[in-house]
């Protein structure tokens, strides 16, 4: 019995998520050795920005509980193409939310037209929010989808609102066009677009998982860690970057 135990545990360990905190580890300490290397840094985040992001989105694999490991995989596909045709679309026309352009200190990136970029991989940064919110939720709240998508919205959102200074202010990722009432001069149709594409995320994740169980003992064992801790790592690595920069 405790061979079987040891592995179902080695099974159930999260690989991806892992990997992710140690990608986010080398990430810092590479930045700060770094310091005063411009071409290192840029160099350092074309590499470690993607496999980071992506180890990320994959850690979904790991706390979503899908129906299978090619159905959750499929998944998170999916979200980074709604990620990254919101942001598209942002982009261009201010729709869903607001006016803004990213900078070129997000890399890699991809110019869609003169004096307009796009992060290459910004589809994967939905997922690792949204699309965690939305495991989250699945997993958590008891049978009802309404307050299932209303949740994971809205912890994305908030994920966002506390996320816009950092990125903003600190590290210049993105800028408003015009400044607005929310923490790094967003405006509030910003929040409003991420509740959007947040709820349109957790219908896409929610239809692929499991039937919730809520917090019953069982749901516990099988999920013991929420993928929620994804995007809180995130936002703590981000934290952390712009106090180095």
């Amino acid at each position: 019995m405790a061979v079987l135990d040891a592995q179902s545990a080695k099974r159930n360990l999260p690989y991806f998520f892992l990997g992710y905190l140690v990608l986010i580890v080398l990430s810092l300490l590479g930045t700060r050795a770094a310091q005063g290397h411009p071409q290192s840094l840029r160099a350092g985040g074309q590499v470690f920005g993607p496999i980071m992001l992506g180890l990320g989105s994959l850690s979904l694999l790991d706390f979503g509980q899908f129906k299978s490991a090619a159905v959750g995989f499929r998944v998170v596909i999916l979200v980074a193409v709604v990620g990254t045709l919101a942001e598209f679309i942002g982009v261009l026309t201010g729709f869903p939310f607001g006016n803004y352009s990213y900078t070129h200190h997000w890399i890699p990136y991809v110019t869609i037209q003169p004096h307009q970029v796009i992060p290459a991989f910004v589809g994967l940064a939905w997922v690792m929010i949204a699309g965690s919110w939305s495991a989250t939720a699945a997993a958590w709240i008891p049978k009802s989808k309404l307050w299932q998508i209303l949740f994971a919205a809205f912890a994305s959102a908030m994920t966002d609102l506390v996320m816009e200074p950092i990125a903003v202010s600190r590290l210049g990722y993105w800028k408003w066009q015009l400044s607005g009432p929310l923490p790094g001069g967003a405006p509030v149709s910003n929040f409003v677009g991420w509740l959007m594409v947040s709820a349109i995320i957790a219908v896409i994740v929610m239809g692929h998982t499991r039937q919730p169980t809520g917090f019953s003992r069982q749901s516990k064992q099988s999920t013991p860690i929420p993928a929620a801790v994804v995007p809180l790592c995130h936002l703590v690595f981000l934290w952390t970057l712009s106090q180095i920069h």
